[in-house]
């Protein structure tokens, strides 16, 4: 899984290409699946059995499940819903599509079309403790994007 801070560059990149307004919301996106299913340890707190918070979390780290909870938390914006729900989604679909490039060892985790189907889905590219060539690639990116920023800003005064 690409460590969170990568989740969150590639967000500002998009948000920054598609010049939405509202970055934050694109950023709440970008970690939204993995926030959600850090509610699992709860159990270390509370008396109840990991595989309940595991089985019942595991659906909203898919794109159904993600779907409902950006509409459930778009009511917390005074921000428009369309706009609101258009900018958190974009955050969650880079997340999952950086979760594609995974490769697991023993368990898969990237489950697209759940509950409709329950067979994982990944395309293999880096190991899980192969983060930071993401987190290079996507800073070096985001690094170019600012400099190209300043240089049409300082040529356009």
């Amino acid at each position: 899984m690409p460590d969170l801070i990568t989740h969150i560059i590639v967000g500002l990149i998009l948000a920054k290409l598609l010049r939405v307004k509202k970055k934050s919301l694109v950023l709440l996106g970008a970690i939204l699946p993995d926030m959600i299913y850090k509610l699992s340890l709860l159990g270390l707190f509370f008396d109840i059995p990991e595989n309940v918070f595991i089985f019942g979390l595991l659906p909203l780290h898919s794109p159904i499940g993600l779907i409902i909870t950006t509409i459930l938390i778009s009511f917390i914006f005074k921000y428009p819903k369309h706009k609101t729900i258009s900018s958190i989604s974009l955050g969650w679909i880079s997340h999952l599509l950086l979760d594609l490039t995974n490769k697991h060892y023993l368990i898969k985790q990237t489950y697209m079309f759940m509950p409709l189907s329950y067979k994982a889905l990944e395309l293999g590219w880096f190991w899980q403790d192969q983060y930071y060539f993401m987190l290079l690639a996507s800073l070096a990116i985001l690094i170019i994007i600012y400099i190209f920023e300043n240089i049409r800003a300082k040529n356009s005064v």
